[in-house]
């Protein structure tokens, strides 16, 4: 029989990662302030912790639980742009360097930690990779726990990260986005603010350009293959870099990061929202379109296919995957595509925010238990 846990709230230091920053409000970090929500409203006690507390732990008011995201920031908000003004040698020492600094003091501070695992690591660049697995490798050795999304994203962080042995794992599903962009609002009302009130089909594409995740393979094919009066929206953080490049009557950029009312517009106005990242664990952009029952095209890495399982067209793994995908989409007819809608937000209701924090409390007390050497 196990040894019981204080009966005080659980305190938390909730670490959000990408910019470090501990301003959790809806424009800083929108997906940690809906997830901390959920996290206190299930009892617990949630202070932010930032890259310099990481390095201060020991000094830090006590905490049972610190939940660590996004290892590629560990090292300091914006770090690898010092890759520019440092040769790699150098800059690889001191980007460990940093590492090791926060590494030491959650060891110092003998503190359990639960790792979100949200993706893996990846770039095109040899020397970048080469830093991101030795920093998910620290977060993964150091992990008391490991939360996931769904069942389904364990196998491929297993196969690249290593057997997890006897830690405990627990799944908190993604919550969806309505407190933070608003209610939907019915596909005419969206078009027509946005001007496309004649358009046969809408395609969005969402989410920050990055190296394995850009609109430009989707928009030719979309131009190649789509009908005179489909349209693609583009928006997100670094496409206002490709909007002169590829401009066309029938793309239409909405470029960086929009408000949340034209987003919420962007969605609702769209019959798929498009996300065909690689090697994405599980995607938001993905989340908050199943909210607005929109069926969504992605690759179906890690557990993409379960959190969209029935409003899901899978981008296959073969060079002319993108144009499967798009021609199944365009060839859908009405009733299947408000079939994958109810779908879409079947799949919604099943992830509440509630189900999130449920998964995190669970965890953090069977990762504390394992901590302290206490069998559950």
């Amino acid at each position: 029989m196990s040894a019981p846990l204080s009966t005080a709230p659980l305190r938390v230091g909730f670490f959000p990662g990408s910019n470090g920053s501990t301003r959790w409000d809806r424009e800083i970090h929108p997906w940690s302030a809906l997830a901390t929500d959920a996290i206190r409203a299930e009892g617990a006690e949630v202070v932010p912790i930032s890259l310099e507390h990481l390095r201060d732990l020991p000094r830090e008011p006590e905490l049972d639980i610190v939940h660590l995201n996004w290892p590629q920031s560990l090292a300091e908000p914006g770090a690898f742009k010092r890759r520019k003004y440092l040769p790699p040698a150098l800059f690889g020492r001191w980007f460990r360097g940093e590492v090791q600094k926060r590494m030491r003091a959650l060891e110092e501070a003998d503190v359990a930690v639960v790792w979100q695992v949200h993706d893996l690591p990846y770039d095109a660049d040899p020397r970048r990779l080469e830093l991101l697995e030795h920093v998910f490798g620290q977060f993964y050795s150091r992990a008391d726990g490991l939360l996931f999304y769904e069942e389904s994203a364990k196998p491929p962080v297993f196969e690249v990260l290593g057997d997890p042995g006897d830690r405990p794992l627990g799944i908190a599903h993604l919550g969806g986005y309505f407190d933070l962009h608003g209610p939907p609002v019915p596909r005419s009302e969206a078009r027509e603010r946005l001007g496309l009130t004649e358009r046969r089909k809408v395609f969005l594409y969402a989410g920050t350009v990055r190296w394995s995740r850009s609109p430009v393979a989707f928009l030719k094919r979309f131009l190649e293959l789509s009908g005179p009066d489909d349209i693609l929206l583009v928006t997100g953080r670094g496409t206002n870099k490709l909007e002169a490049e590829h401009a066309h009557e029938r793309v239409r950029f909405h470029s960086g990061m929009v408000g949340h009312d034209e987003f919420r517009d962007l969605i609702c106005a769209s019959d798929f929202v498009i996300n065909d990242a690689y090697r994405y664990l599980g995607s938001a952009i993905i989340r908050v379109a199943l909210g607005y029952g929109v069926p969504v095209i992605a690759r179906s890495f890690g557990c993409t296919a379960d959190i969209a399982r029935g409003a899901f067209i899978d981008v296959p793994e073969h060079p002319r995957g993108l144009d499967e995908a798009l021609a199944t989409a365009l060839e859908l007819s009405g009733a299947e595509h408000e079939e994958m809608s109810r779908q879409a937000l079947e799949r919604d209701r099943e992830r509440p925010w509630s189900a999130y924090g449920r998964g995190c409390l669970d965890l953090y007390r069977r990762a504390l238990h394992a901590r302290q050497g206490v069998p559950t």
